[in-house]
């Protein structure tokens, strides 16, 4: 059991050529690890350039456990680089699914502002603004609007 803790902090912290050794030294992915595998094998892909196959196995993990929150989230966001709305749709099943995890909301209200669903964005803001601390509320709207501003400005000048 250590050895999969041990595999998700290193992918957690983006220590993607560690991640790799421990991999390497045979460790054999049961299938209660699948959806592991396909993560960290997204990961080190991306990493070295192989944008395919990073996305076939995103893909793959994108709407299975909306439990596994990193995974979800970084699939979404890698998504997004092509397909914004694919992204949110991915976003938006988890939360469906997973309804209480903040990590998923904080995407969503991200992927909302760059597919311009700012509606569904400040619902979900109103949301968020009951289950953190009124710090974190001000943090995720800065970047918010932020991310607003970004995604209008990039229209402007398109």
């Amino acid at each position: 059991e250590a050895q999969w803790f041990v595999l998700k902090m290193l992918a957690f912290n983006k220590r993607l050529r560690l991640l790799a050794e421990k991999i390497n030294q045979g460790i054999e992915f049961d299938s209660d690890h699948l959806l592991e595998k396909h993560f960290y094998t997204g990961l080190l892909m991306e990493a070295s350039g192989d944008t395919a196959t990073a996305r076939q196995n995103y893909e793959l993990i994108a709407y299975m456990n909306p439990f596994f929150e990193e995974a979800v989230i970084h699939s979404a966001e890698f998504i997004s680089l092509r397909d914004g709305f694919e992204a949110y749709k991915i976003l938006l099943s988890a939360l469906e699914i997973n309804p209480k995890s903040i990590k998923l909301l904080k995407a969503y209200i991200k992927q909302c502002a760059r597919v311009e669903l700012n509606t569904y964005a400040e619902n979900s803001l109103e949301e968020l603004k009951t289950l953190v601390s009124p710090e974190e509320y001000r943090e995720v709207r800065n970047q918010y609007d932020l991310l607003v501003k970004e995604v209008v400005e990039e229209a402007e000048n398109f």
